[in-house]
C-alpha cells in the first residue's frame, strides 16, 4: 500500500468506535453513580426516609447490573413512593 492511500482511507467500522465510546462513557457514568451510593449508605435512616428512600432501596440499587444507573433507579423509587 502506498503512503497516500493509507492517509486517505477512512476507518472501516466508524459505528463500532462510536458504540465502544458510548459503552465506555455509560460505564464511567454508572461507576460514578455507584460511588454516590456510598454517600447515601452513610446517611441516617431518618434522612433517607426524608428523601423517600430506605436503606433497602440503596442496597437494592447497589446490586443492579453495571449497565444500569443506580442513582436514576433510586430516583424512580423515591418519586413513586412520594406519590
Amino acid at each position: 500500500m502506498s503512503q497516500s492511500r493509507i492517509e486517505t482511507e477512512t476507518p472501516r467500522h466508524p459505528a463500532l468506535s462510536s458504540v465502544l465510546f458510548t459503552s465506555l462513557n455509560q460505564w464511567l457514568h454508572n461507576w460514578v453513580a455507584r460511588r454516590k451510593l456510598r454517600a447515601l449508605m452513610e446517611l441516617e435512616d431518618t434522612t433517607l426516609r426524608d428523601i423517600g428512600l430506605t436503606r433497602g432501596d440503596v442496597i437494592w440499587a447497589s446490586n443492579l447490573p453495571v449497565g444500569e444507573d443506580p442513582v436514576q433507579a433510586l430516583s424512580g423509587v423515591s418519586k413513586r413512593r412520594v406519590r
